[in-house]
């Protein structure tokens, strides 16, 4: 945990300064260009970013993940395999990537009605993906426990952006300036990282690297090629939906819609830039924990982790509300103080995405990319879906991202226990433990099922997997409790959240409102009364003093909101079926 503070607050330094750099580029091209020129700048680097997420692969996952179990095992020549075979990926695919952007924009130039120059820019643009070679090395500095070169790169790569922009600016240039400028900025960029990264080699030992085989890697590591597709796939779930976007929004509402869209992205941003560094600092220490075979720490810290940005999060969440749209007009000028109903969504959907963002680092870390990247198809195909119906409206784009981040958590909900029981990690994690004493005597079929609501309740409410102690005392809480039996609505509402996990959420918040009473919440009361008296548990129960309390109030209070609309639905089709 003090490594894990160390490196969180080391890249959130960086992070931090590298934003202020983000602001500045921001508001130098805003002002610079003007709206129009402004979101078409936008929709052309969309466009090879979108190129870019079809082509990569996040290497640098890979090689955190199998990384850690080389170096854990003292394989050095599998481990500089492992780098050569990242390498290989990284190159290859931005030479592929530079050449279909400019083979490509001209049929697609056509169907955005493009001209000339701007097509000429688009190709232009696609030189950039040369210099993204990047990602192995980002996996070796964090592998390698180096966060403070990674905030180097940081600073260095807003640096040069910001420098770029502010050379364009400064010679009153039009959009092939900046273009340009912003060109030769990456390339400055990734030739930093390349070379901080091969010193820290040279400096390890593995300076040789280059002369190994990949074939090594893939022989050692059998699940490495699923893991790699895995990871590629869902990057290109995401990138592409996260960049095409913008090329949807500047098609159906024009360049001005685009800009709009950016800014907006671009301030909710700073509210990820608090989770970004934690992130990135967590799922090199999860994948060490697992290599080492501690999972009771695994377990407690992916617990934790959400838990302890709630408050930051939630305070800059409120800082977007109140003071967001002044922000906007000191920052690009009155011309985009539009942008600021997206950025209320925008930043709300950030801060939903904030409650699991520890999660899919887990899920990584248990080696089931396959999961994470389900995760990303159930969120991304309803987001596409919205966006593609209503994508000229920025402020209707803010709210279908507040739709993805909510299905992205309930998803993440289902998936980490199924990645955990089928990983290396162990079976137990998310599921009853098996051999327990059942305290009273409750019918086979009966026993299980309540096991099952044990671990499932005592997920939602903590975040953790009940000890079978605890299990015990849920079942014979149950046996004298609720030894009537249910409704058959209480029934299939108990059943169905039981089985979708992803439901339950919804389904408490909803009954809090329309059922107090119902069979689902007093169940739920009963295993909060078992967690606050354990021991390992009730610290977490403690009061709280303090202004933090306000945000976190405002925040728990929008989501519990957003919950029960959405749950009301649901509970009352689940009584209608069954009857009251």
């Amino acid at each position: 945990m003090r490594r894990l503070a160390k490196n969180s607050a080391t890249l959130f330094s960086s992070n931090a300064l590298a934003s202020v750099f983000g602001l500045v580029t921001l508001a130098l091209t805003s002002r610079g260009l003007g709206l129009a020129m402004f979101g078409l700048l936008q929709v052309i680097q969309a466009y090879s970013g979108t190129v870019e997420a079809l082509l990569s692969f996040k290497s640098w996952q890979a090689m955190v993940k199998f990384g850690s179990d080389d170096l854990g095992n003292g394989d050095v020549e599998t481990f500089r395999s492992l780098i050569k075979l990242g390498f290989l990926l990284d190159c290859g695919t931005a030479v592929l990537g530079a050449a279909v952007v400019a083979a490509s924009v001209w049929r697609v130039g056509g169907l955005w009605h493009w001209d000339l120059a701007t097509n000429r820019l688009v190709a232009l643009s696609g030189l950039v993906l040369l210099s993204h070679v990047s990602s192995t090395p980002t996996g070796i500095l964090r592998l390698f426990d180096r966060f403070d070169l990674l905030g180097c790169t940081s600073l260095v790569t807003a640096l040069c952006r910001m420098v770029g922009a502010a050379a364009a600016f400064g010679l009153h240039g039009g959009l092939t300036t900046y273009v340009a400028c912003w060109v030769a900025a990456e390339y400055t960029a990734g030739a930093v990282t390349l070379a901080l990264t091969a010193r820290e080699l040279l400096r390890r030992g593995h300076g040789t690297f280059w002369r190994s085989s990949p074939r090594p890697a893939l022989d050692k590591h059998a699940g490495l090629p699923r893991f790699l597709l895995s990871t590629n796939l869902d990057s290109t779930v995401r990138g592409v939906v996260d960049k095409a976007d913008m090329l949807v929004v500047g098609r159906l509402g024009g360049n001005e819609a685009a800009g709009l869209v950016k800014v907006a992205r671009q301030f909710a941003g700073l509210i990820g830039r608090v989770l970004g560094p934690v992130y990135q600092a967590v799922y090199p220490e999860l994948a060490r924990l697992l290599g080492s075979g501690r999972r009771d720490v695994f377990k407690r810290l992916v617990a934790g982790m959400s838990r302890a940005t709630l408050v930051p999060v939630a305070v800059l969440f409120v800082a977007a509300v109140t003071v967001g749209k002044w922000a906007i007009a000191v920052t690009t000028g009155p011309a985009f103080v539009a942008a600021y109903p997206a950025l209320v969504w925008f930043s709300l959907g950030v801060c939903v995405q904030a409650a699991a963002f520890a999660w899919p680092a887990a899920i990584l870390a248990l080696g089931r990319a396959d999961c994470l990247l389900g995760v990303g198809m159930v969120a991304s195909v309803v987001y596409g879906a919205a966006l593609g119906r209503h994508g000229g409206g920025h402020r209707v784009h803010g709210m279908v991202v507040l739709v993805r981040g909510r299905l992205a958590v309930g998803s993440c909900q289902t998936a980490i226990p199924r990645a955990a029981g089928r990983s290396r990690a162990g079976p137990d994690w998310g599921r009853p433990a098996a051999g327990s004493v059942v305290m009273t005597s409750v019918p086979a079929g009966l026993d299980e099922l309540l096991r099952q609501e044990a671990a499932c309740y005592a997920r939602y409410l903590l975040g953790v997997t009940p000890p079978p102690e605890m299990v015990d005392r849920y079942v014979a809480a149950n046996a004298v409790l609720f030894a009537a039996p249910p409704s058959p609505a209480d029934a299939a509402v108990l059943a169905f959240a039981t089985r979708h996990p992803i439901a339950l959420p919804w389904l408490d918040a909803a009954a809090a409102v329309l059922r107090p009473r119902s069979r689902l919440r007093r169940k739920l009361v009963v295993m909060l009364a078992i967690l606050e008296a354990a021991p390992n548990f009730a610290e977490r129960f403690l009061p709280r003093h303090g202004f933090a309390l306000i945000p976190i109030a405002v925040a728990y209070g929008l989501i519990s909101a957003i919950k029960a609309g959405g749950g009301v639905l649901l509970l009352l089709l689940l009584e209608r079926r069954h009857g009251r």
